[in-house]
């Protein structure tokens, strides 16, 4: 599997282009939030966790009030469909050295403190919100950020995310 860049937020795969002009080109283009966008690597630090997870935090608190905040406002209804979660949901425990990343089964282990109900729980409060879920991973060995890349893991990664709803 040649992947150049893995940048999916897996909006690829579940596009679909119903807004289409009669010419077959679609209305808008994909639309949505994404974290890294609003947070960056700066909401995987220790600030973040003595403040309970929210504010500029990569935790699950702060994607489900980005989840509320689009479904519940006039931008649902401009076309923004999409809630993407990018870099810095996988294991904090990776960039200390003190965990490989992965489980047993060469998944990334996503981040227990930050997202205690699992990333499964949270991609089924954004479909339950009428929204569509995307999610980052990245080709390399590692992120930008140190959080570990889907290099070598691509497959499972894939089919990871995908039993996710992502």
């Amino acid at each position: 599997l040649l992947l150049s860049s893995l940048l999916f937020s897996v909006v690829l795969k579940q596009a679909q282009f119903s807004e289409a002009a009669s010419d077959g080109l679609q209305r808008l283009p994909a639309m949505g939030w994404n974290s890294w966008n609003w947070i960056g690597t700066a909401g995987c630090s220790d600030e973040c966790r003595s403040a309970g997870m929210s504010g500029r935090c990569h935790s699950e608190v702060v994607m489900r009030e980005m989840t509320d905040a689009i479904a519940n406002s006039s931008l649902k209804e401009a076309g923004y469909e999409y809630i993407n979660l990018s870099e810095g949901w996988p294991a904090e425990c990776f960039r200390n050295g003190t965990c490989t990343g992965r489980f047993p089964n060469g998944t990334i282990m996503a981040d227990p403190a930050r997202y205690p109900s699992g990333i499964k729980a949270l991609g089924d409060y954004i479909h339950s919100k009428g929204l569509k879920f995307g999610i980052y991973l990245d080709a390399g060995t590692t992120t930008c950020a140190g959080f570990p890349g889907s290099y070598g893991h691509e497959a499972e990664d894939v089919a990871m995310i995908a039993s996710w709803g992502a």
